[in-house]
C-alpha cells in the first residue's frame, strides 16, 4: 500500500490507524492434496486402489451403500468364534471371484464352462448357488439353508440364509463358502 497516498487523502491519526492493518497475503502458496488418502500424499497404491474401486463401481460389483441386512450380515458375521482367515475370505469372496466368466472376459481363459457340473457357464452365481454339485455339497454337510430358487442371485441368497439361520449353522455356512 502506498503511505504517500493514504496520508494526502486522511488525517495523519486515520492514517496511522489504516496503515496499521494487516493484510492478508493475496496469493498464497498452492498445495497439492490428494483427498483419497488420509495423509494427502499421492502414492502409486493409493492411485491404484482408487482407480480399481472406480472400474468396480462401473462393473456394478461395488456398492459404496450396503443394505440393512448386508450390514447385519457382516456384523453377525464378524462376530462369529471362527478364525478371521475364514471371514476374510467369505468377504473377499462376496464382492469378487475369479470365476471362469471373469477370466474369459479379461481374454485369461478359453472356455467358461463349469468345471463342477459341466452344464452351464461358471459365474458367481452358477458356482456358489446355482451349481448341482454345490447344492449336493450343501445337502450332505447338512446346511440348512433357504431354497436357491427363491432368490436371483447368490449375494441375496446368502446374507438371507446366513441371518435365518441358527448360530451353529453360521459357523457351517462361513467355513462353507
Amino acid at each position: 500500500m502506498r503511505e504517500d497516498l493514504v496520508r494526502t487523502i486522511v488525517a495523519d491519526e486515520q492514517a496511522d490507524r489504516i496503515l496499521a492493518i494487516s493484510f492478508a497475503n493475496p496469493k498464497p502458496l498452492d498445495t497439492l492434496f490428494w483427498h483419497h488418502k488420509s495423509t494427502g500424499t499421492y502414492t502409486i497404491k493409493s492411485g491404484y486402489k482408487l482407480l480399481f474401486r472406480y472400474k468396480l463401481q462401473k462393473r456394478g460389483a461395488y456398492n459404496t451403500q450396503l443394505p440393512n441386512t448386508t450390514k447385519l450380515f457382516y456384523i453377525e458375521m464378524w462376530a462369529l468364534p471362527i478364525l478371521s482367515k475364514v471371514k476374510i475370505h467369505l468377504r473377499k469372496s462376496y464382492n469378487f471371484l475369479p470365476t471362469f466368466e471373469s477370466l474369459h472376459k479379461c481374454n485369461m481363459q478359453t472356455t467358461n464352462l463349469c468345471l463342477l457340473c459341466q452344464e452351464v457357464g461358471e459365474t458367481i452365481d452358477h458356482l456358489l448357488h446355482f451349481c448341482s454339485v454345490t447344492r449336493q455339497t450343501l445337502t450332505v454337510l447338512k446346511a440348512n439353508l433357504l431354497p436357491v430358487w427363491d432368490y436371483s442371485n447368490y449375494k441375496d441368497w446368502l446374507v438371507e440364509s446366513f441371518l435365518a439361520t441358527t448360530t451353529a449353522n453360521r459357523k457351517l455356512v462361513v467355513v462353507t463358502y
